[in-house]
């Protein structure tokens, strides 16, 4: 994609009213540039105020909102579009890749949260195994 591409299509969600429009986004040199179908302008986006609304979990779609803005998300569709504004925008990129990380970890949600309670745990069928060997010269 250049610089100023044709717009697409994305929908603009009101948070407060619970209903969403259908808005032409165009990707520019600093953000996005939201207009009406009839090519009205609604406002910039730019990229360094942007944030996934919700957790990047699907590939075909994403849903953004500008921070310090609950009233506003944007829900991007396309691949495509989703990569290019992802790349532009530092924010969005490192919690893309927080959110990868965060899945690979939940591999480890029920491991001890320290090193200490690892040892604690150690101790504990350390000492419980000791115990049973221990017990065992005196049958």
């Amino acid at each position: 994609m250049s610089d100023a591409t044709a717009p697409v299509s994305a929908i603009l969600h009101h948070n407060l009213r619970g209903s969403g429009r259908e808005v032409m986004v165009r990707v520019t040199e600093i953000g996005l540039d939201l207009s009406t179908e009839a090519g009205a302008p609604i406002a910039v986006w730019p990229y360094a105020a942007l944030e996934f609304a919700t957790t990047p979990e699907h590939a075909e779609s994403a849903e953004l909102r500008m921070k310090h803005d609950d009233v506003y998300n944007l829900r991007l569709f396309g691949q495509e579009l989703i990569d290019v504004v992802i790349s532009r925008s530092p924010t969005l990129a490192k919690e893309k890749r927080e959110a990868r990380t965060n899945r690979a970890l939940r591999v480890f949600d029920g491991l001890p949260a320290s090193p200490l309670a690892a040892l604690y745990i150690g101790l504990f069928i350390g000492a419980v195994w000791l115990i049973h060997w221990i017990a065992g010269f005196f049958e």
